[in-house]
């Protein structure tokens, strides 16, 4: 339960891409792998996706109407999404999606994704993420912010499988890999831990965990900013779970250095609490005694 609201609350922070994701018209790209597509010889052909294309002129202003309906405010300047508009716009473009460049559609499929998952429609938004990236022209931000959303939102239905393969494809598309990214991998393979019968499963996912955190730290200290309190608490959970492949008292040592960070950075009853215990199972009394 506790990871389902986390990965809620992450998905909660999708928003559409910005108007300039598509008003660029710069040929600059990158090539990426698709496994989708392959040549003569059945070898993987590399396509080309670019950092931004050109919508065709009618699609272009049908968007700005999108963008501003979005954008909307009431009297007292507070957002007011006019979704009606939106729907009726992005509906036009649906029925001739046929007749539009494969740009267009993708465009058009990432406000749909928005338009859905803000309706909480899960499953249509899903849908209209992978209609995207099946986009040949898709542009490298609207895959990978796309690939991002759609792995938030598997991990939503609890499809962690599913959602650690999209996470993992958008590692390999994107230029950089977040802290944040790091940890929604780290607790996705937690939970892919938790829900395994078999033991050596379960420890190899918790091991996966436990270095996707390890990589959300330090990218987050060479990003100059403080991991986040959870973070922490997941890895003491994964040294753990993985006292019977460390050794126990390697797992104590390392719970006890994420404590010792713990009750600096975020300074908790219950952090101390559970320092204090580590020590006591370390016998170091004295430790013991002052926390």
């Amino acid at each position: 339960m506790f990871f389902r609201l986390l990965s809620i609350f992450l998905a909660l922070g999708f928003i559409a891409l910005p108007l300039d994701a598509y008003a660029q018209a710069q040929d600059t790209g990158s090539r990426i792998k698709d496994p989708n597509v392959k040549n003569s010889n059945s070898s993987r052909k590399e396509v080309t996706y670019k950092k931004a294309r050109a919508l065709q002129t009618s699609t272009a202003k049908k968007i700005v109407k999108v963008v501003e309906a979005l954008e909307r405010v009431d009297e007292n300047g507070k957002e007011d999404p006019d979704f009606v508009t939106v729907k009726e716009i992005l509906n036009e473009l649906l029925e001739k999606k046929d007749n539009l460049r494969s740009y267009d559609r993708s465009v058009m499929w990432n406000y749909w994704g928005y338009v859905y998952f803000s309706e909480e429609r899960f499953s249509d938004a899903m849908q209209a993420y992978r209609n995207l990236l099946a986009e040949p022209e898709s542009t490298i931000p609207l895959r990978v912010a796309s690939l991002y959303t759609l792995a938030q939102l598997n991990f939503v239905n609890e499809d962690y499988e599913e959602g650690v393969k999209v996470l993992l494809q958008w590692m390999d598309e994107v230029e950089v890999i977040t802290a944040q990214g790091w940890s929604l991998l780290g607790q996705a393979y937690f939970q892919l831990g938790t829900d395994k019968k078999s033991e050596s499963e379960k420890l190899d996912y918790y091991e996966k965990a436990l270095d996707s955190m390890l990589s959300a730290v330090r990218t987050a200290e060479l990003e100059e900013y403080k991991p986040k309190e959870n973070w922490y608490v997941l890895m003491a959970a994964c040294y753990s779970e993985l006292s019977s492949r460390i050794g126990k008292d390697e797992a104590l040592y390392k719970q006890l250095d994420i404590y010792e960070i713990l009750v600096n950075l975020y300074p908790k009853k219950m952090y101390f609490i559970q320092l204090g215990g580590i020590y006591g199972q370390l016998s170091r009394e004295l430790d013991y005694m002052i926390t």
